[in-house]
């Protein structure tokens, strides 16, 4: 039996909400954007969580910090789920770069300039992923993950076994989270509704 993972994307920041392309560059979460992660966090409590592990940016940290203070637990920072490196094209506006809006990488290996691609996001957290995903550890049985839309892509290939085709298809968003169990997982929002499947 797998350990039950809820993954979740930080909060909405300004940069989001600008258009502007982050990776690695770190921007303030809006007020919308606390609110969501608020209102998930008192969503998910009957769900047991027991770890918090965050990215070591700071938008993802505010973010946990949000749950941590709901839960009474502490958050541990992970430079292995930080966002994708999007290299020379940090800081610019979407709408400069000469690719889809919505997939700034067309493809898993694709690489922006000086910047990491999928692929090298799922090297980098496979250990972490493969220690989480096991039920021999008691205390990791429940663990919320605190990361990025792009990051999150290759973790969920991992956790759900998925092609690449389906990974690259998924929409991460702000204002819902992904409960992950055995190999299988649904979608819950704000609201605690709760979908099958993980678009």
């Amino acid at each position: 039996m797998q350990s039950k993972i809820i993954l979740a994307r930080h909060g909405e920041t300004e940069a989001n909400r600008n258009g502007i392309v982050m990776g690695r560059q770190d921007s303030p979460l809006v007020e919308s954007g606390l609110k969501a992660a608020e209102l998930l966090a008192h969503q998910l409590k009957p769900h047991g969580i027991k770890h918090i592990l965050s990215s070591s940016l700071t938008r993802a940290l505010t973010t946990a910090n949000v749950y941590a203070n709901i839960f009474g637990l502490e958050v541990n920072a992970k430079n292995e789920l930080v966002e994708l490196s999007c290299g020379q094209w940090e800081g610019r506006p979407r709408s400069s770069i000469a690719c889809n809006p919505v997939f700034l990488r067309p493809d898993w290996y694709f690489r922006p300039p000086q910047g990491e691609s999928y692929a090298d996001g799922e090297e980098r957290v496979k250990n972490l992923v493969y220690e989480l995903s096991q039920n021999n550890n008691e205390v990791l049985s429940t663990t919320l993950i605190l990361s990025h839309a792009s990051l999150s892509r290759a973790i969920l290939k991992l956790l759900l076994n998925l092609n690449i085709s389906a990974a690259l298809n998924i929409m991460p968003a702000h204002d819902r989270v992904y409960l992950i169990s055995d190999g299988k997982a649904a979608v819950m929002d704000i609201y605690g509704n709760i979908t099958e499947g993980i678009m």
